[in-house]
This record gives C-alpha cells, structure tokens and sequence, in this order.
C-alpha cells in the first residue's frame, strides 16, 4: 500500500522503501498500525502522514528560498 498525498509519498524510516501492509483489521484509522513490507518496520498510519506533511513543508521552504535567491521578478517589457 502507498500512502501518498498529491506527489508527497510516505517512506519507510529504516529502509526508505514506500510499501506497508495494514496489520491493523478494519477501516484504515489514524492510528492504525502499518508495516514496511521490506524490512518490516513497524509505524502508525498518523505517522506516515506526519512525515509526508513533513516532507512537502521542507519542499515548500526549499522552493521560497530558491526563490528568495533569483530576486523579485523583472515585468516583461511591452512590444
């Protein structure tokens, strides 16, 4: 299973592979026990997209100072 949002996909801590199986039966809840199915590292389904809103908050700041660095953005001359 691939927990993902948008382009964002949750990684494994120990081996950084992106499949875990549900041990958890039932509704996939918050906390929800998952599995790598790697190396079987054990996570909670919150904790994985804990790690994914992580991941697209360090995207976010990367892009602003990228940003930041070209300076502000020159108007396109008129013909």
């Amino acid at each position: 299973m691939l927990v993902s949002i948008a382009d964002v996909s949750a990684s494994c801590k120990g081996c950084g592979d992106t499949d875990f199986r549900v041990l958890s039966p039932g509704k996939l809840r918050l906390a929800s026990r998952l599995a790598c199915t790697r190396c079987g590292a054990e996570t909670t389904y919150l904790d994985l997209l804990e790690a994914i809103g992580e991941e697209a908050m360090r995207r976010a700041n990367e892009a602003l100072t990228k940003l930041e660095r070209m300076g502000p953005r020159r108007p396109k001359p008129k013909k």
